[in-house]
């Protein structure tokens, strides 16, 4: 699981509509509790260099830019699934009908309008295309 610390909140959204499945961390949370969080396998993207210090697998964010930080998600390993977002607010894969999509949990309907298209400027350049519209 990929873990968005609270500095991040809009990257983890558009990471689950390129198919990541990723917690937002509540600014309440301390260090201590979201270190506790993690297991084994997960991953925690942020900008505390403390806490990235603390964290076996980590993903240091030194800038705000999306779609820096995007490229170095991926760098890191990170599989951005485009085909199969999940939900930006439940983080819940969501279910294709047709060119629609449905959160089952919160019962909204996504499809592949204008916002999809101006996600685009976040993929790295070798998925842009990848992305139908």
């Amino acid at each position: 699981m990929i873990y968005v610390d609270s500095m991040h909140g809009k990257l983890a959204r558009i990471l689950r509509v390129f198919g990541v499945s990723c917690v937002y961390i509540d600014p309440s949370i301390d260090d201590n509790k979201i270190i506790q969080m993690l297991g084994e396998n997960d991953v925690l993207v942020t900008s505390d260099i403390e806490l990235s210090k603390r964290v076996r697998r980590s993903i240091l964010l030194r800038d705000q830019n999306i779609k820096t930080n995007i490229q170095i998600i991926v760098s890191n390993g990170i599989v951005l699934d485009i085909d199969n977002p999940y939900c930006y607010v439940c983080n819940i894969k969501l279910e294709r009908h047709g060119n629609k999509y449905r959160c089952n949990t919160c019962g909204k309907w996504f499809w592949r309008g204008k916002q999809w298209r101006n996600l685009r400027e976040y993929l790295p350049d070798c998925l842009k295309e990848s992305l139908q519209t």
